[in-house]
């Protein structure tokens, strides 16, 4: 008899359970002329779970057996169990119940019941999570048209992994659809482009409707944008929105995709380009799009170029004239990493950094080049990433800690007859002089942290009998400082430290501005930070909370002018910091976790301003994750997908843990 998937789920898991003062049936057994009754008891039950009791027929039943047993005997320790008891027929003689020669063990160890308990657990697995997530592309080059011509399948011909599905499906016995497939007319089908479409939106829809749920709920958020351009040579303005779920946990959601080129011009007559005025009313127009409320939103950010970031005509800047209450949040991260990478346009340093890479780069070039440099290093060289200066760093360690394995590798090569190998070996090998400078990056205390930057400068190479030494003085020098210096050391620090120094101190003092760090005053709530220290001029920072953050929702409506605010705001710091004054233990040092002991009734307004600050964005790296998933949505084999597709893909792969309910 042919089950269906629904009853099978239910009898394995949903079968009778007998209550607690349910009487179970006995056997008789005659035992030398007198009867001798021999009970079913729930023990039996509990010590060999896939036993169940059927009413009906007053016996016993192996659950697994009866509905996973596709033929074969009895195997195992025990294979002389009738097949018949517990699989098609019920054990209704409970004298040889349990022990190790008993029914049910006996049954237990055959290997048709071992097969039928996996068997069941994979169909149970399969019928609780019928879909599983995996990135990989529906579509091929050509999958429109039937899937079946004159009964039979499409030509062998790979029609993208969804077809290539549909046919194995067919050819492994799925009537049903086989069935489907050949009485259906074309446009009932529901496997074509259209549909699949159609589905992806309305998953993407449901997804984004859920995000947009929460972040009212929260009810404050920040906003990251970025904007590159993909495989297709499209230009992709990427949206993300920071939020604080009702857990307390920060959440950093991708809403998708667009194309500001096609969003903000119809036709070619003018120059499509895309300046921050544009960039930033397209974001203006995808959050009213979303039905945001943008006087809660109270972060914006990006990275540092020019078109996000100007004061004139910055992306930021236009956002920030429709919403005054948002704070311009920087990537840090990014910020950080552009003022290191603009102090080592210090033509010293500059010159180090050129010359590892072209010694990375030599070796990268050969496989037999890299063999050798194996064979000693016992690992490959490290590349110099071009933006991530923490990447950098490593490779440059790398770099300094095999620096005489490194050495060895390049003689070696440099006595090959190989002329270009052995060529570039020499040069290579005449740089190396040149990497102390790499060592000289950053500096506590002047002179003396230099002294011992410089000492262990001058050990590496006298490791490599290398000379340090400063360049000739000349009267007119223009390529490079020229100090009237003697002291080797003095000259090093005076050329390349303390400009090094100098400059990062400038370019950092540029990005990261008291205007932007002023905002993180909301820290002074945070108990480890209140509790620690006199807090001075906290009028002045109320006063500004104040004025930033006057029209966001629960402040604008609760207070009637900045006294009143100030005043309240006063009262609960107060007792805020006398609640923390008493606890000694775990007292909080993030603004998340204040969160979780702030009381919003008892201190609605010190809650209020805690949200805030922990929806303020650090980095845009959610962003920058977004363009990753862009690269594998868009590859080369799929560079003319749609935008909606496109997006609607790119959603619902960034959000896997998004349940998405298919009825």
């Amino acid at each position: 008899q042919i089950i269906d998937d629904y009853t099978r789920y239910n009898l394995l898991k949903n079968h009778l359970v007998a209550p607690k003062s349910y009487v179970y049936p006995f056997s008789l057994q005659n035992l030398k002329g007198k009867e001798i009754r021999r009970h079913l008891q729930q023990k039996h039950l509990d010590m060999y779970p896939w036993v169940v009791y059927s009413e009906i027929k007053n016996g016993l039943y192996c659950k697994y057996c009866t509905l996973f047993y596709t033929g074969g005997h009895g195997t195992g320790k025990k294979n002389y169990m009738t097949l018949s008891l517990l699989v098609n027929k019920p054990l209704q003689n409970f004298k040889h119940l349990m022990g190790n020669t008993g029914d049910l063990h006996s049954h237990e160890i055959t290997k048709y019941h071992i097969e039928s308990v996996s068997r069941a657990q994979d169909f149970i697995k399969t019928y609780e999570n019928p879909s599983l997530e995996v990135n990989i592309p529906f579509r091929g080059h050509r999958d429109d048209g039937p899937l079946l011509k004159n009964n039979e399948l499409s030509p062998k011909l790979n029609e993208g992994n969804f077809r290539e599905i549909l046919k194995f499906r067919i050819e492994s016995g799925d009537m049903e659809l086989e069935n489907h497939l050949k009485n259906t007319s074309s446009k009932a089908t529901y496997i074509s482009k259209t549909t699949q479409n159609e589905i992806i939106f309305i998953c993407s829809k449901l997804i984004i409707d859920n995000i947009l749920n929460k972040v009212k709920r929260s009810p404050y958020y920040s906003i990251m944008f970025d904007e590159t351009t993909d495989m297709s040579h499209t230009s992709q303005l990427c949206l993300v929105i920071r939020y604080i779920n009702e857990d307390y946990t920060v959440q950093e959601d991708f809403l998708g995709f667009i194309d500001p080129h096609s969003y903000n011009f119809e036709n070619t007559e003018i120059e499509p380009k895309l300046n921050g005025k544009i960039l930033g009313e397209t974001v203006l127009k995808l959050m009213n799009n979303f039905n945001f409320d943008l006087n809660n939103c109270v972060g914006i950010a990006t990275d540092g170029c020019s078109v996000m970031a100007s004061k004139v005509c910055g992306a930021v800047k236009t956002i920030l004239e429709k919403i005054p209450s948002a704070v311009r949040c920087p990537c840090f991260n990014h910020g950080l990493n552009l003022a290191i990478s603009k102090g080592c346009q210090i033509q010293s340093i500059r010159n180090s950094f050129g010359q590892i890479k072209e010694i990375i780069s030599f070796f990268h070039g050969s496989s037999k080049r890299k063999f050798v440099l194996q064979s000693v290093l016992h690992s490959s060289l490290q590349s110099l990433c071009e933006t991530r200066w923490v990447e950098r760093h490593t490779a440059v360690t790398q770099f300094l800690t095999g620096i005489s394995e490194i050495m060895d590798s390049l003689h070696k090569i440099s006595n090959w007859n190989d002329r270009e190998s052995s060529s570039k070996a020499k040069s290579a090998v005449n740089y190396i002089n040149k990497t102390i400078e790499i060592l000289n990056k950053l500096r506590l205390d002047g002179k003396t942290e230099f002294k011992d930057l410089y000492f262990k400068a001058v050990e590496q190479m006298d490791k490599l009998e290398i000379t340090v030494k400063k360049p000739r003085t000349i009267s007119i020098q223009h390529h490079r400082q020229n100090p009237e210096i003697i002291n080797v050391e003095d000259y090093f620090r005076v050329t390349v430290y303390i400009p090094f120094l100098d400059f990062m101190i400038t370019d950092m003092k540029s990005r990261f501005t008291e205007e932007t760090l002023g905002v993180y005053n909301l820290g002074i709530f945070v108990p480890k930070i209140l509790i620690s220290k006199i807090q001075e001029n906290t009028v002045q920072i109320f006063e500004s909370i104040w004025n930033q953050f006057l029209n966001i929702h629960g402040l604008n409506g609760r207070f009637a002018n900045r006294e009143a605010f100030i005043g309240k705001l006063q009262g609960e710091m107060i007792w805020w910091k006398e609640y923390w004054n008493r606890e000694k233990t775990d007292i909080p040092d993030t603004a998340l976790k204040s969160l979780e002991h702030c009381d919003k009734d008892m201190f609605p307004t010190i809650h209020i301003l805690l949200k805030i600050l922990a929806s303020f964005p650090i980095s845009i790296a959610s962003a920058e994750r977004s363009f990753s998933a862009l690269k594998r949505i868009k590859t080369w084999l799929r560079c003319n997908m749609l935008e909606e597709r496109l997006t609607g893909l790119a959603i619902i792969h960034c959000h896997r843990d998004e349940h998405v309910d298919i009825d």
